[in-house]
């Protein structure tokens, strides 16, 4: 499978996934336990257009942006690119600590390097987004690491959100370079990079070697509790960074040459579920490549041609800088 096509699914992979777990968002396993083709059709979110995909992927494609416009994963112009979507009043179901951040940068002057909240708020935020920093550095493993901590700590500094980021942008990296899925050769992999990062993330993630051997429900049940404290009804998948990336990666190990299959099982396992589901299409994405998300979805999402435009672009960009043109 070509290249582009694999950039390719992986934005619009994220996309989809977004909009297809963003009307879902905040319901329980319980609720989501029986639902069935979630990935036929996107359900509408009240007072927006059908295909409506929320921060995951305005993130990304900013993030994108930045790539194309640097040439480069530029931390300071990255911050102001998603400084400009809560300027301008346009995110969409934001994150408590990227709205943090990004308050501390508009409101407080603070720079872009030191206004990610602190250690203790491990969330999701630059995990969701940092697919185009897997695929922008696909040839180059130190380079992808460095690059997925920068875009990281903008609006995280816990060193377990900073895993996550470099977690996912390993997997589109294995996905790329690897014909094949080997499981425990995957999941190794991302123990391998994220061990010196947080210990703690890293270990989880090798948790997932048994895990897969589960059917959904004993899953759902090893891995939402994760950092919840034993005192807590866990109903989801929560924003905490480890449950969220452990969850994506368990679904996508589960089908990893099907597109739908894997994002509807995020989604079926409740909570954040655009967050999830973003995560996992954009992974299998990176896999299976741009025909494996169906087509139905594609011409439905919203500002399809600015999101195929941006992630081609970002494919352009990356083969004239890494060739040396």
């Amino acid at each position: 499978m070509d290249l582009k096509s694999k950039f390719l699914g992986a934005i619009v992979g994220c996309a989809v996934g977004d909009a297809l777990g963003a009307p879902y968002e905040g319901r329980s396993r319980s609720f989501m336990h029986d639902k069935r083709g979630l990935t036929k059709r996107f359900e509408k979110i009240p007072g927006y257009p059908t295909g409506q995909y929320t921060d995951d992927t305005q993130m990304t494609l900013a993030l994108c942006e930045s790539i194309i416009n640097k040439r480069r994963v530029d931390g300071a112009d990255i911050a102001a690119k998603f400084a400009n979507l809560w300027r301008n009043n346009t995110i969409i179901g934001e994150g408590m600590s990227c709205r943090d951040a990004m308050m501390q940068i508009i409101v407080n002057g603070v720079s872009w390097d030191e206004a990610g909240t602190q250690h203790g708020r491990a969330g999701n935020g630059s995990a969701m987004r940092a697919s185009p920093v897997g695929l922008f550095d696909c040839g180059d493993l130190a380079a992808l690491k460095r690059d997925a901590l920068t875009q990281s700590i903008i609006t995280h500094k816990d060193e377990r959100a900073s895993s996550g980021s470099v977690a996912v942008c390993a997997a589109i990296y294995y996905c790329i370079n690897n014909e094949n899925i080997d499981p425990n050769n995957f999941i190794d992999f991302i123990y391998d990079i994220t061990v010196d990062v947080s210990a703690e993330f890293a270990e989880n993630i090798l948790e997932l070697k048994e895990i897969i051997t589960y059917d959904d429900d004993a899953a759902f049940q090893k891995i939402a509790p994760i950092g919840q404290g034993a005192q807590m009804t866990i109903n989801g998948v929560t924003p905490f960074i480890i449950p969220t990336v452990m969850a994506a990666l368990y679904h996508f190990l589960q089908t990893p040459r099907d597109w739908s299959k894997s994002v509807e099982g995020a989604i079926r396992f409740g909570g954040d579920t655009d967050t999830v589901a973003s995560i996992t299409g954009a992974i299998s994405g990176s896999y299976n490549g741009y025909d494996s998300i169906p087509r139905s979805l594609t011409e439905e999402l919203k500002d399809k041609e600015y999101i195929h435009g941006v992630a081609l672009k970002l494919y352009e960009v990356c083969e004239e800088v890494h060739s040396g043109a």
